[in-house]
């Protein structure tokens, strides 16, 4: 019964999810891979579920090419690394190298049932002649279409990015997905400073992996101290980001950023079939598969809401494909109940690239209180630069 079950669950996500990439909780990634004479990298994972899991590192860099560090004790080949989890059971994989390697790694799940799932974290260990003189913890990266990272020196910050496009991992050439990924620059008082011209970054071919210090993906001569840098892409990516702070005496001490998805806004339209109307705002994020967001509908039919209520927004974005499904209440819904369903669907093409700012599709409200009653029309989003 597993296998079959195994068997149905992954025929339904290859067939709608080609382009996309990994599962939260059942995969495991990390943009940054660093091994050698004065730096181990370690990750720690973890099998929170009922059934052993299953799993296979895949370590890659550069362009994709598969790479072979150590792997406690024991050299990778192939690229990749098959491994199994008890159920409750944790292990550590201590990755290890000489001279000065980078590189991504990848834990892909081996199924997509719900009685195993894996949860980790890395850490990097800077090594000198005395032994560990620095540890840095991080967090598993999130899959990002947008991205912001403020900072306080330009010069102090270190980034990885990665084409997490991991259905090439050992597929066929005709699933590939280049990434195109650009860098905007702005300083404190949020002013566009530069425009990223690495070549690597657009395009990214899958699993390719890009590390440097933030500056040299900028224009030659590019100086900033305070700021934030703006990843914008068209296809999910990963990555991480390290702090970097040179102190006396040669020696460097080091933290991890968050690289985390920002969120964009839009004015939204909704008309139903029955002359009702509804606007206002919403802001949205993607983190990978998953959608997330808020919603505040300032008039119905023309005539202000007296007190708008924050509504959560959930939802999916799957090969621009964007559904929303969520539940709301307050006045301005009463035109059809106090308590709804919202279901909104973009059918295609949704991006957060700047490029696409206009989107508009199906939408249907349901009333949780008579389930018998909805009300359904079009809507339109716009987005507010």
């Amino acid at each position: 019964m597993r296998t079959k079950l195994y068997f149905a669950v992954v025929l339904l996500f290859v067939s709608t999810c080609a382009g996309q990439n990994f599962f939260p909780r059942k995969d495991l990634a990390f943009g940054q891979v660093a091994v050698g004479d004065t730096i181990d990298t370690q990750i720690t994972s973890s099998n929170r579920g009922v059934f052993t899991y299953a799993g296979t590192f895949f370590f890659r860099r550069g362009a994709g090419e598969n790479w072979n560090p150590v792997v406690n004790g024991v050299a990778v080949t192939g690229g990749k690394l098959a491994i199994q989890l008890a159920p409750g059971e944790t292990k550590t994989f201590l990755i290890t190298g000489t001279g000065l390697q980078t590189g991504t790694v990848v834990l892909l799940s081996d199924d997509l049932l719900l009685d195993n799932f894996v949860e980790g974290n890395l850490t990097y260990f800077f090594k000198g002649p005395a032994g560990i003189t620095d540890s840095v913890g991080v967090a598993s990266s999130q899959e990002v279409y947008f991205a912001t990272l403020p900072f306080e020196d330009f010069s102090e910050i270190g980034l990885a990015l990665v084409n997490g496009n991991v259905l090439l991992v050992d597929s066929e050439l005709e699933d590939r997905v280049d990434a195109n990924v650009t860098l905007l620059l702005y300083n404190a008082a949020g002013d566009l400073v530069a425009t990223s011209n690495d070549p690597l970054l657009s395009p990214m071919v899958p699993m390719s992996h890009i590390a440097k210090f933030l500056k040299d993906f900028f224009p030659a001569g590019t100086q900033l101290g305070r700021g934030r840098v703006e990843i914008i892409s068209d296809v999910p990516v990963y990555g991480t980001a390290l702090s970097f702070l040179f102190v006396a005496g040669g020696a460097t001490q080091s933290s991890s950023l968050p690289l985390e998805p920002s969120p964009i806004m839009y004015a939204i339209a909704m008309d139903s079939e029955g002359d009702d109307s509804l606007s206002g705002e919403l802001a949205l994020w993607a983190e990978g598969y998953f959608i997330k967001g808020y919603m505040v509908i300032n008039t119905v039919n023309g005539a202000n809401v007296e007190e708008p209520v924050l509504t959560f927004v959930n939802g999916q974005l799957i090969d621009g494909i964007l559904e929303l499904s969520f539940y709301a209440q307050g006045e301005e819904f009463q035109v059809l109940d106090d308590e709804v369903s919202l279901v909104l669907e973009v059918l295609g093409g949704f991006s957060f690239l700047p490029s696409m700012d206009t989107f508009a599709g199906p939408f249907v409200m349901t009333s949780l209180i008579d389930p018998g009653a909805t009300l359904a029309g079009t809507f339109s989003l716009n987005k507010i630069e």
